[in-house]
């Protein structure tokens, strides 16, 4: 019993690993030299790793496939190509969890902190779909926990939310007075309530009405079901 659980467990941590690599070379090929020194930026060059077009096709709502259970995520990108975002749980697929990483070039660098407790590792590619005829994310990501070989995720876009749309926010969150975390909190949604979209950034914040005590406030779109 031991040793085979010792095995599952080695099994969990060689796959983070090649994932972990993976995230690595592909970093490297994007960005030679590239140095995170917290700001995104090339410390060598000072030229963001990527680019504004493409910061706006990774940020939005997401519909993934892994062998075959679709699944939601919402990814965000800031000014200085950091990403961040959340994934949905389906039983006995993904465990669901957050999203952090960095945008270089047309690839995501991504580390989950999935709802299981454990830690995940991946990459996720701009890649068009001619039968589609639009673009998307296609790469490789580990899950920890999983007793599987690593597992390839294939995104498509959703498109946005109109002005007007009813948000749903996905768990309790707070509301801001501005788009940022730097500004004074105003309020908070509480999991499940519904409110209607006024506008949304590029940074990936929400404009929703009435939310603030009877004020119209922001919230972070990955909290909430689409924006």
């Amino acid at each position: 019993m031991g040793a085979a659980f010792e095995g599952h467990n080695m099994k969990n941590v060689r796959n983070i690993l090649s994932a972990a690599a993976l995230a690595a070379a592909a970093l490297a090929v994007a960005a030679p030299g590239f140095a995170d020194g917290g700001l995104g930026m090339s410390q060598a060059t000072g030229v963001r790793p990527c680019t504004p077009e493409t910061a706006a096709l990774v940020s939005g709502s997401w519909t993934f496939s892994t062998r075959t259970a679709p699944f939601g995520a919402t990814l965000s990108v800031d000014a200085n190509c950091n990403v961040w975002g959340a994934y949905a749980r389906v039983e006995g697929f993904t465990y669901g969890g957050n999203i952090t990483g960095k945008l270089v070039g047309d690839t995501v660098i991504l580390n989950l902190r999935q709802f299981n407790g454990q830690a995940g590792a991946g990459t996720l590619a701009v890649t068009y779909y001619p039968e589609q005829k639009q673009n998307g994310l296609k790469g490789i990501v580990a899950q920890g926990g999983d007793t599987r070989p690593l597992d390839h995720w294939a995104g498509l876009k959703q498109p946005s939310a109109p002005s007007g749309a009813k948000m749903t926010a996905l768990n309790d969150v707070d509301v801001y007075a501005g788009p940022g975390g730097k500004y004074r909190i105003s309020g908070m949604m509480r999991k499940g309530a519904m409110a209607t979209k006024l506008d949304h950034n590029a940074d990936g914040w929400c404009k929703l009405q009435g939310v603030a005590n009877g004020a119209d406030g922001w919230v972070a779109d990955d909290h909430l079901n689409g924006c």
